[in-house]
């Protein structure tokens, strides 16, 4: 069984159904940024096997290099293990897993001048990951996306401006919202990422080319966001990593 019994740091409720936790890091576990992990709750007083367990993947939004684990979890109403680690709490047992898991890492792709870092919804927990990496000496500019439904859901911001803090002439953090209803909360873009692109509207409000010439994309949220930008960046002439060759573009789905 390669799942780990890990206390529970820290809790931080964001609001009635995000939660940011920092756990116990298992002595093995070594991952790049971008890389996800099962977080799992026994079902029995004493798991023997992974058959024991309710376990789901979750994205690491601690650096590699930090002591503890980092996540950034959203409580679904109808979900079967969501809600019990959004109740968790400073001094409970979780289980990780001691391997990690995703080819959602940068290293998979050419250089570049521009790194996109696109996400919906809780997608955007593993880019704080990246942005701790150093990206500025790899990258000239850095521009992280955020997409989602209301205003409210856009809690991590001033997290990454913390962490860019020093870099701030080579970072963007752009916020889009799909259904907003209230005009007063609406701030930067209102309108789905993949018709942003395909207008134009999107380059041309942050004065940059999306480009596979000029950019490197990494993708990461529900399955529905991804597909659809990916579809419109391909139409571009992105293309992912394959058999040994570096891409412009790589993506991951929760």
């Amino acid at each position: 069984m390669s799942l780990i019994p890990s206390k529970v740091l820290t809790t931080e409720k964001v609001d009635d159904r995000l939660v940011f936790m920092t756990v116990e890091k298992p002595t093995n576990l070594t991952y790049k940024p971008g890389q996800f992990v099962r977080c799992a709750i026994p079902l029995v007083q004493e798991p023997k096997s992974d058959a024991d367990f309710i376990a789901r993947p979750y994205s690491m939004a601690s650096h590699p290099s930090d002591d503890v684990l980092a996540f950034y979890i959203a409580k679904l109403p109808d979900g079967e293990m969501s809600p019990q680690m959004f109740n968790l709490n400073a001094g409970d047992i979780v289980y990780v897993d001691d391997t990690a898991w995703g080819m959602m890492t940068d290293m998979r792709l050419a250089k570049g001048e521009t790194l996109f870092l696109m996400a919906s919804g809780t997608g955007l927990a593993s880019f704080l990951s990246f942005i701790k990496d150093g990206l500025w000496s790899r990258y000239e500019r850095v521009i992280v996306v955020h997409s989602v439904r209301k205003n409210i859901d856009h809690v991590l911001t001033d997290r990454f401006n913390e962490l860019a803090r020093g870099h701030e002439n080579a970072f963007d953090f752009v916020s889009i919202t799909t259904r907003e209803p209230n005009v007063s909360k609406m701030n930067g873009f209102n309108e789905r990422l993949p018709a942003l692109i395909e207008s134009g509207e999107f380059e041309k409000n942050l004065n940059v080319e999306l480009t596979p010439e000029k950019a490197r994309v990494i993708l990461c949220g529900n399955p529905e966001f991804v597909a659809a930008v990916k579809g419109v960046l391909k139409q571009r002439g992105f293309s992912a990593p394959r058999r040994g060759q570096m891409g412009t573009l790589v993506s991951e789905t929760y």
